[in-house]
């Protein structure tokens, strides 16, 4: 698979950046303009930095906090930044209100993952985003007053600035990843919305108790508690739903794959993709702080550490995170020795357990094979290879001696028949060669007299020596078939008739030992 283009090698995203910031500058030039006439007004001027650095110090509680939480498909985040900048909206003039949401999409931005580019696109575009979005408030409110028009406004702001990021966050992944940034934004639109909801009726909480009662406003803190910690309840299900959604898609993925570099592959992506992380790799180094790590074991027993970090500074791992990582990397384990078993049933179904060689089944596969891919012109040749004398050594020296002898014997035809070519026992003390792309038929007799030489050498076993020959019979296409059956046929044929020929001439030269001994004696 080809490696994912960083951000910053993206035209798009580089000219997507460059667009943001200078948006971003402008409104926040635009809404500074203001703090230089507040210079001859030190009390505005403090209350409007006290503003801003309120504003600061609460999204980095937030951003901080062990109960906030990313999740809801790895890109929302939980957190009440909208609730806090509602407020400020609320309280102070807009260009400070701008002001506050840039400081604190500074800090919220800070604890994410992602590096300068994609950080200065997003906070730049979110300004913007929430610049827009506070200059609506007076529109809302030109329609209602006294509390209706706080409830209107609160809520109509914290819709449009939970999803008006949630689009920002799109576009920011589209041109960063190239990610579906239509997909992505209707995917979450729908917690968006809701969560704008519940952030805006907290912020009209707020603003109503800051007016009203300000000695009420420590009570603030239970409904604000209760939110985090439904938040987190929510949070966490949704990864739960993520976990086990991933990790069984993980087991059917796995189990489909036929290749060890692809299920490993397919582990780490599986990895980052259940867990939100960063980063996810193969490493020796055991896992550091804030890290967690599982073992793959592989059919050799060489273990791979499967390391993931955390996506956020702000985020940690948890047991339930653990304990599906070695879920998974249990799950690899399973698919890579399935393979390996898989790949070791067939070969020994496929090879004789003798002698190691290629059996009958697999020698008529590349047999098909060969004559398949034949070209016009081309020639195909099949020799079948006996043994003579075999089973005088069986009976004579015992089998362990005839089955050293068949190992040698495979031994001394591989080095002879080598790839492309192939070499198999058939059974008992039959061989047969496939040569594929034969030049012409001197090469095959030279190859025949090869064996022919090595076979007749003797095998000693124990201090016993054995010898054979061997017999063969020769094949080719097309000239005697253009199929397997047909040249086996024949192979064996000829195998069989130079064996009788041989057996005849070797008893015409005993017939005539025995008469010419006979007439000496008579003399």
């Amino acid at each position: 698979m080809s490696a994912v283009q960083p951000p910053e090698q993206r035209t798009a995203f580089r000219a997507f950046t460059a667009v943001s910031a200078v948006i971003g500058v402008a409104v926040l030039a635009l809404s500074g303009t203001q703090w230089a006439e507040k210079v001859g007004r030190p009390h505005v001027l403090q209350m409007d930095a006290a503003a801003v650095a309120l504003t600061a110090l609460a999204i980095a509680v937030l951003a901080r906090s062990p109960l906030v939480m990313s999740g809801l498909r790895a890109e929302v985040t939980m957190l009440l930044d909208t609730t806090v900048y509602v407020v400020v909206a609320h309280i102070v003039p807009f260009s400070v209100a701008v002001q506050c949401v840039a400081v604190g999409m500074i800090v919220a931005c800070w604890t994410l993952s992602m590096n300068t580019m994609v950080r200065v696109a997003h906070l730049t575009a979110a300004t913007a985003v929430w610049a827009g979005v506070i200059a609506v408030k007076p529109l809302v409110e030109m329609w209602l007053s006294g509390f209706p028009q706080l409830l209107a406004s609160t809520l109509v702001l914290g819709v449009l600035g939970e999803t008006g990021t949630l689009a920002v966050v799109a576009v920011t992944a589209y041109f960063a990843r190239g990610r579906n940034a239509v997909a992505l934004f209707t995917a979450s639109v729908g917690v968006e919305f809701l969560v704008g909801c519940a952030q805006g009726a907290l912020a009209c909480l707020t603003v109503a108790i800051f007016r009203d009662a300000p000695a009420a406003t420590p009570l603030l803190i239970v409904p604000i508690g209760m939110l985090m910690v439904i938040s987190r309840a929510l949070v966490r299900s949704q990864l739960a739903n993520i976990r086990s959604t991933v990790l069984s898609d993980a087991v059917l993925h796995l189990q489909r794959c036929t290749d060890p570099a692809a299920i490993q592959h397919a582990t780490l992506d599986y990895a980052a993709r259940m867990l939100r992380s960063r980063h996810t790799v193969y490493t020796d180094r055991p896992a550091a702080k804030g890290e967690i790590c599982a073992v793959v074991h592989q059919p050799d027993d060489t273990p791979l550490r499967l390391l993931a970090e955390p996506r956020t500074t702000n985020e940690r791992f948890r047991a339930e995170d653990e304990q599906a990582l070695a879920a998974l990397a249990a799950t690899s384990s399973a698919a890579l020795r399935a393979i390996d078993l898989i790949a070791t049933m067939r070969w020994r179904a496929m090879h004789d357990a003798l002698t190691q060689l290629p059996n009958r089944a697999l020698f008529l596969e590349r047999a098909d094979d060969a004559l398949t891919r034949r070209r016009e012109g081309e020639s195909v040749a099949i020799l079948f290879v006996d043994l003579d004398g075999f089973k005088a050594v069986n009976d004579t020296l015992g089998h362990d001696v005839g089955d050293t002898l068949l190992q040698e014997t495979a031994t001394r035809l591989a080095e002879i028949v080598q790839a492309p070519n192939t070499i198999a026992r058939l059974g008992g003390d039959e061989f047969c060669v496939l040569l594929r792309d034969v030049v012409s038929p001197a090469a095959i007799d030279d190859i025949v007299d090869d064996i022919c030489r090595r076979v007749a050498e003797p095998v000693v076993v124990a201090e016993r020596q054995a010898r054979v020959g061997a017999s063969i019979g020769i094949a080719i296409a097309p000239d005697d078939g253009t199929t397997t059956s047909a040249l086996m046929h024949h192979a064996d044929e000829r195998m069989y008739s130079r064996k009788r020929s041989r057996r005849s001439a070797a008893a015409a030269v005993a017939s005539d030992a025995g008469h010419e001994l006979s007439q000496t004696g008579a003399l």
